[in-house]
């Protein structure tokens, strides 16, 4: 099955309770960010009913169904750096959701596969590794991902290197709490 479309069907599976006021999506804005592209859905938001928008109001529900939503009926992903981003994006929705064995698949999923030939690859994939760490209570292996960011140049690669020092210090907490700002802080 194609990644899209095993990632959409992972996605139908999730359960969707009512959501509160603030997160209802109006079909006029789910019909907008339906075609939206990536970058906008995803990354910059600025458009009701996207996932950034959405998951940026706590919206984790109705910020999953817009991702399905999105992947069904919109522009998908365009290139590897998509894919990858956009399926750590919805695992973290399915980890803010307590979706943890299938948040963990889809974050191991959401590696760059040309990490051989591409630096910003491997640096995202040091991420990856750090947080699917985070997940199995690793801090070994949590240690190895930050030192090896640490070694990268590039302010991405300190940001990734921050947040996982902020999941290591909350280590035995949940993801929803090892991502709050008590934890992320420095």
């Amino acid at each position: 099955m194609r990644p899209l479309l095993l990632a959409a069907a992972a996605l139908a599976c999730v359960a969707t309770p009512a959501i509160a006021d603030e997160c209802d999506v109006t079909p006029a804005q789910r019909d907008a960010a339906r075609q939206s592209s990536w970058q906008i859905f995803d990354q910059q938001g600025g458009a009701p009913g996207t996932f950034r928008d959405l998951s940026g109001k706590r919206c984790y529900h109705a910020a999953l169904t817009a991702y399905r939503d999105w992947l069904e009926n919109g522009a998908g992903f365009q290139d590897e750096r998509q894919r990858a981003i956009g399926t750590f994006h919805i695992a973290q929705l399915l980890a803010f959701l307590d979706e943890t064995d299938t948040a963990i698949e889809f974050f191991a999923r959401a590696t760059w596969r040309d990490a051989q030939t591409n630096p910003a690859a491997v640096a995202w994939n040091l991420y990856v590794d750090g947080v699917l760490a985070f997940f199995a209570s690793d801090r070994n292996a949590m240690t190895t991902s930050i030192a090896a960011l640490q070694d990268l140049d590039g302010a991405t690669a300190g940001q990734w290197k921050d947040r996982l020092t902020g999941l290591r210090r909350c280590l035995r907490k949940d993801y929803r709490e090892a991502m709050s700002a008590r934890c992320q802080a420095s």
